[in-house]
């Protein structure tokens, strides 16, 4: 037999502003094709090495696919809508536990890569520390609100995980 061990390892230490920020309304930006992620199977606590460079004003970063269809951010999931349907990459990304909940809750969801032009008519952002948050600006274009579909999970999300109004927007 095969005997597995794991190590976890742990810090605490107070959620980044810029994460705090994105709640409220995320300023996103698209990185070149070429740059992928180092690690591409781990979620890492530091992104010293892992995460590219974000530039000033922007809260979060997309990596995008060769056809430049949007993939995932830097350490978020992302999801476009249209209508009541949800967009978002299945392969080559790391799928997250609050983009999991998500697709368990949506009325429907496409798994594919979103384009631009779908970001834009509306989208966000998930992980566990940003939560769902609207994308508002996509390299520097106004986005439209994501709606009723977003705002409804939003709310589900927060009663079903008991957040109080001071930590879910």
């Amino acid at each position: 037999t095969c005997l597995m061990v794991w190590r976890l390892s742990a810090t605490t230490r107070p959620i980044p502003p810029v994460t705090l920020r994105r709640r409220d309304g995320a300023h996103v930006v698209t990185l070149d094709r070429e740059v992928i992620r180092d690690q591409p199977s781990h979620k890492l606590t530091s992104y010293i090495t892992s995460r590219p460079e974000i530039p000033a004003g922007a809260d979060e970063a997309l990596f995008v696919d060769h056809d430049g269809d949007v993939l995932e951010g830097t350490t978020t999931n992302v999801f476009a809508i249209d209508g009541d349907t949800l967009i978002t990459a299945r392969d080559a990304i790391l799928p997250g536990i609050v983009r999991a909940w998500v697709i368990e809750h949506a009325t429907k969801v496409v798994e594919r890569p979103p384009t631009i032009d779908e970001l834009r008519a509306g989208s966000f952002l998930t992980s566990s520390l940003t939560l769902l948050a609207p994308i508002v600006t996509l390299d520097g274009i106004a986005c439209m609100q994501p709606g009723h579909p977003f705002e409804q999970l939003r709310r589900l999300y927060a009663v079903t995980n008991n957040l109080n109004r001071g930590f879910m927007p």
